[in-house]
């Protein structure tokens, strides 16, 4: 069920890498650690679940960090023209975000097991469909924001009450005494995905929308997670990068 985009490529991508070193350890499918993820510099759902789960396992990578003025040369060399990209120890280059995501999740085994494995495969297709139909339309991007205008911004205040119910709906799914996961094991890679977007909503347009949507103590508890906090401070092979989404600019 798990379906790879492969290439190879018989030059390094790019310059920047910066290298994590801890022991390998073995993940679920068999699935060993990538080498290197390929990303550009900046805080994304493409990039902050994969290393979060690589963070979280202790597994040796490096992130290859890609600056925008040279993605339009590097973009025909990659697997499907697009970032991110992993390459593994044999040198095969993988892309699509979701396989990236998935990889380094079963090499850091937080796929989930058994019922877990299920709600957390709900909880990425759930939070995929959530950035493309509602978030990265909507709300403001370091891409974008330059351009924001009065239209945009009428767009966005009709998308915040949809965002609000739509991450409102997610308490539902919560599990345990405190209410503060939503599988057993209490991290997945389908919780890290959630964690993000709440993230990112909450460094945007939505300040304190995890309390109020109910998930505040799940929100928390990820928060304080080494992993999560090493990605988020800016302790990670990325080191300190900004968040693709941004707060609304104020409009003269």
């Amino acid at each position: 069920w798990l379906k790879f985009k492969m290439h190879r490529f018989s030059a390094p991508l790019a310059t920047g890498i910066r290298r994590f070193s801890a022991a390998a350890m073995p993940g679920q499918l068999g699935v060993a650690a990538p080498k290197k993820i390929v990303y550009f510099a900046v805080n994304c759902k493409c990039n902050a679940t994969p290393t979060i789960c690589l963070e979280y396992a202790g597994l040796t990578y490096e992130a290859q960090i890609v600056d925008r003025a040279d993605w339009p040369a590097m973009k025909p060399g990659t697997p499907t023209g697009s970032l991110p990209v992993l390459e593994l120890d044999d040198g095969t280059q993988m892309g699509e975000s979701a396989v990236c995501k998935k990889v380094c999740a079963a090499a850091a085994g937080l796929l989930g097991e058994g019922k877990d494995f299920g709600v957390s495969e709900m909880l990425v297709s759930m939070m995929e469909d959530f950035w493309k139909s509602h978030m990265f339309p909507n709300i403001p991007n370091r891409l974008n924001v330059g351009a924001w205008n009065a239209e945009r911004a009428a767009q966005l205040d009709k998308a915040l009450p949809e965002i609000e119910a739509v991450v409102a709906g997610l308490a539902r799914f919560l599990v345990g005494p405190e209410k503060d996961r939503f599988t057993d094991a209490g991290f997945t890679v389908g919780e890290i995905d959630v964690w993000h977007r709440l993230y990112l909503l909450e460094q945007g347009p939505c300040p304190e929308i995890a309390t109020r949507a109910g998930l505040g103590a799940f929100y928390n508890r990820m928060q304080e997670v080494e992993a999560v906090r090493k990605f988020r401070d800016g302790q990670s092979q990325f080191g300190a990068v900004p968040t693709l989404l941004v707060k609304p600019p104020a409009l003269a």
